[in-house]
């Protein structure tokens, strides 16, 4: 009888001495783009249904394509010196969706349709698309991350393949998993944990029910088992307006501080073009909820065509504080706003808050804040 050969002993866990864990030897965090999105890691987006993930990240590619900064403020940056290649999966939509929302953007950036055109030929291998949608427009067979030989390809191809970013819209459909239990999904986590070693993924990820112990963004995680918020790097939650095209995102990352984005973003369908401004950023939660509630109330006193449209005053007091007017006169000598009359000829004049893009950061906004208050 032939022995059987013994199995080659697993190594040992590497083992560092103290001196060699000081934070201030850690390299510096690189990023894809400025401050939001690092190179490396697995980034979950995360929001409502019909919260704007897929325009987010439809403008979040075009940037990547025409090397435009992120909102007009977050520059796109590369570790080999070039534009990201891009793997996109799509698992709900086809992909004639995902080439019309991206050219919306590329035309936001004041781009014609010839100068799209020509742009769209350098694309040519910089950007490849998997469309999973009913149509049975398919390129893989069965669904994508189910199978550990899809799984290990995912990785591989974006190592193969010199492939900086690979995107997923969306994950619920990607898998056959319980999405509840750690236990099946450890799987498809295990695989979210390997994402850095081959370089970054954008998942977008529904919310699931509200959760008053999770302390982010609109208090919600992501659908599903905890180990998959434990699995990601970066997590940006979208909080929608309630008015208008508002948008506060708050990027959570892994060791980081959060940093919330309020950007406006503004479709045009009769010129098939998408628009996004910045309208400010800070570091404090807080400021970043009254920034998003300032500039929705602001936007529903401009679109009033009368006195009697304008939004109630305990609402403005929610917002302003008890002495409205005297804050509006305030703002208004530090050119925080200008005025205008009614269309409808109405008395009185409206406010319209100014919101140019870079003209404010967090702390430009907090100090205008105290000059107006002083002020009133």
């Amino acid at each position: 009888m032939m022995a059987t050969a013994a199995r080659p002993k697993p190594p040992i866990p590497p083992l560092f001495k103290w001196s060699e864990c000081d934070p201030r030897d850690a390299p510096e965090s690189s990023y894809l783009v400025d401050r939001l999105i690092p190179q490396r890691g697995c980034h979950l987006i995360i929001g409502p249904p019909k919260s704007g993930k897929s325009q987010l990240l439809a403008h979040i590619v075009a940037c990547f394509l025409s090397g435009q900064p992120v909102f007009g403020q977050y520059p796109v940056r590369s570790e080999k010196g070039r534009s990201p290649r891009i793997l996109y999966i799509l698992t709900e939509e086809n992909k004639y969706r995902i080439r019309e929302r991206v050219e919306h953007n590329l035309r936001g950036f004041g781009l014609s349709d010839e100068e799209v055109a020509e742009l769209g030929q350098q694309f040519e291998g910089q950007i490849w698309i998997s469309s999973r949608d009913k149509s049975a427009d398919r390129n893989l067979k069965d669904t994508i991350f189910s199978v550990e030989e899809h799984r290990r390809w995912f990785l591989q191809v974006m190592s193969d393949r010199d492939y900086d970013v690979g995107i997923v819209d969306s994950l619920r459909p990607a898998h056959s998993f319980e999405e509840n239990s750690s236990t099946e999904m450890k799987p498809l986590t295990d695989m979210m944990r390997e994402v850095p070693a081959y370089g970054c993924a954008l998942v977008i990820h529904h919310t699931g029910h509200g959760n008053p112990d999770v302390k982010r963004l609109g208090g919600d995680a992501g659908r599903g088992s905890s180990d998959l918020d434990a699995a990601r790097d970066t997590a940006i939650h979208i909080q929608k307006g309630k008015f208008g095209g508002k948008m506060l995102l708050g990027s959570c990352h892994r060791d980081d501080a959060d940093l919330y984005v309020a950007v406006n973003t503004e479709p045009d369908r009769e010129t098939n073009t998408v628009r996004w401004t910045w309208i400010a950023e800070t570091g404090d939660p807080g400021l970043a909820s009254a920034l998003l509630e300032q500039a929705e109330l602001f936007e529903q006193i401009d679109a009033a065509k009368c006195p009697e449209a304008r939004p109630r005053r305990s609402a403005m007091k929610d917002v302003f504080g008890n002495d409205y007017s005297a804050r509006i006169a305030a703002m208004g000598k530090e050119g925080l706003i200008e005025w205008r009359e009614f269309s409808t000829g109405g008395p009185g004049r409206n406010p319209t808050l100014l919101m140019r893009p870079g003209q404010f950061n967090g702390e430009e906004w907090a100090e205008a804040e105290r000059r107006a208050q002083e002020g009133s």
